[in-house]
């Protein structure tokens, strides 16, 4: 019987050899419902016909280096669906036109474009680091909702710390739109306002000063803190407007001088008179007159 079956093989395969121009073989092996370790694609240049027929069907692109897939709207898309890749960049696809995807990390119903929450934890919400090594360094957002720019461990809801007095490393330099500066916080707690450059003192003001107080006093006070010594001058609102100078931590307590709206000026103790080379002090006497009494400049060789 085998070789009946070999002698039928050698004479059919000479004839199929010279009639048959195709021979094609199917197989079904391995099963396509089988395990697989690996499934490779063959990179493609251009994108293939994405239609209704072959939703479904995915391709291997050679110039984004990812894969795509023929998605419900029979266009191609990322194979990761929300989330694509161009060369080095990875982002999330947008929606529909007209709409947003509310992302949320720690929060599964977020109610903004991106949600972080720690759950009432310790953890902190965000960092922004000039290397891997340095966590939060630039920028951090405590769970507590402190922020630190320049400090990892913020004490209050907002701390900026500075690397140094110049322009360039200290701790805010508020700019107008045309780059000109508008308030500036040194690193050694110097403040200016309309300049940075040379400051020699704690608060430089380039520019004019308005205190304007409404239903209260406008009051500036100055204190030796050496001896205790406090000066106290401003507008007080309760004795009808008057400017005064007083001496002493409360305005209008010893009204030593005073200035009504209308120019008149009242001074509370004597006044000395310098020219410079000479120095005495300024006297005036009560004169009873009849017609216009008042004190009148005298004359005491």
């Amino acid at each position: 019987m085998r070789k009946t079956i070999l002698i039928l093989m050698a004479l059919l395969l000479p004839v199929a050899a010279v009639y048959g121009e195709t021979l094609t073989l199917s197989t079904y092996y391995p099963a396509p419902f089988g395990s697989y370790d690996r499934l490779r694609l063959v990179p493609r240049g251009t994108a293939p016909t994405c239609d209704a027929s072959l939703i479904g069907s995915i391709y291997f692109d050679s110039v984004t280096m990812d894969a795509k897939l023929c998605d419900a709207t029979a266009t191609w898309g990322p194979l990761a669906g929300l989330w694509d890749q161009n060369v080095d960049d990875v982002y999330l696809k947008h929606p529909t036109a007209g709409t947003d995807y509310f992302v949320g990390i720690g929060d599964d119903a977020p109610d903004a474009v991106l949600e972080v929450a720690a759950d009432n934890t310790s953890a902190d919400l965000l960092m922004l680091s000039t290397d891997a090594g340095n966590d939060g360094d630039a920028m951090i957002v405590k769970g507590n909702g402190r922020v630190g720019i320049g400090d990892t461990d913020p004490g209050s809801m907002l701390v900026v710390q500075g690397a140094g007095i110049s322009d360039e490393t200290s701790s805010l330099l508020v700019v107008d739109a045309n780059g000109d500066t508008m308030f500036f916080v040194r690193d050694d707690s110097r403040v200016s306002i309309g300049q940075t450059g040379t400051m020699d003192n704690e608060l430089e003001v380039n520019g004019a000063i308005d205190i304007e107080v409404a239903g209260r006093d406008s009051v500036v006070r100055f204190q030796d803190t050496t001896g205790g010594t406090w000066y106290t001058m401003g507008i007080d609102r309760s004795d009808g407007g008057r400017f005064k100078i007083n001496f002493g931590g409360s305005l209008g307590a010893s009204n030593d001088f005073e200035m009504t709206p209308t120019g008149d000026v009242t001074i509370g103790g004597s006044l000395s008179i310098n020219d410079g080379t000479n120095e005495g002090e300024f006297q005036m006497d009560w004169v009873p007159d009849v017609t216009r009494p008042g004190f009148y400049a005298t004359y005491a060789p």
